[in-house]
């Protein structure tokens, strides 16, 4: 269940960079940031002034997702 959070905190941070792509007439990035998360990062790195909620909401989604798997992997052993 945790991980289900973490999966989409990181679907909101990546599409929210994607409209601030688009919005930024860098429609390529925003289609890339939408589809693959990596490019998602990397714009959000690069733009960091205008895109910095949404790279955080990504990268924290990053973090519970990993907590949430770990935490589902330890309790089923």
């Amino acid at each position: 269940m945790i991980a289900l959070l973490g999966t989409l905190m990181i679907a909101a941070g990546a599409i929210w960079i994607g409209v601030i792509a688009i919005q930024n007439d860098e429609v390529i990035w925003g289609v890339a940031s939408i589809v693959c998360g990596i490019a998602a990062i990397i714009y959000g790195v690069q733009n960091f002034e205008q895109s910095k909620i949404p790279l955080s909401l990504l990268i924290l989604g990053i973090g519970v997702e990993i907590a949430g798997r770990l935490m589902n992997l330890v309790t089923r052993y």
